[in-house]
């Protein structure tokens, strides 16, 4: 009995540590052209990071489930897909940020 207890404990314990650490989730990267920057999902927004790097950019902020991002050709925006209005439409944002364009509904 003092075995079994002492096995339920020591999984109890176990098991709370190992679900409380917080780790990021970064989701969907995608890397432009030149190899310089990485765009990816996290906490629901699109972020961009150099690829030497550094500090990450914000450059969505929405209650809204952001994620895939994918660069242009020149490097200049990058889309992904949103379900700011509850179904997943496709937007486009400037690599430096700003208002995200709405090109599908």
């Amino acid at each position: 009995m003092l075995k079994s207890l002492n096995f339920i404990i020591v999984f109890i314990l176990f098991s709370s540590i190992s679900f409380s650490q917080n780790k990021p989730l970064l989701l969907y990267p995608s890397i432009n052209k030149d190899g310089s920057k990485i765009a990816f999902s996290y906490q629901g927004d699109i972020w961009t990071v150099p690829s030497t790097g550094g500090r990450a950019e914000r450059l969505t902020e929405h209650e809204g489930i952001e994620t895939s991002s994918v660069w242009s050709p020149d490097g200049d925006k990058i889309a992904f897909n949103s379900e700011r209005f509850g179904n997943s439409d496709i937007y486009v944002v400037d690599a430096e940020g700003g208002i995200p364009l709405r090109l599908t509904y």
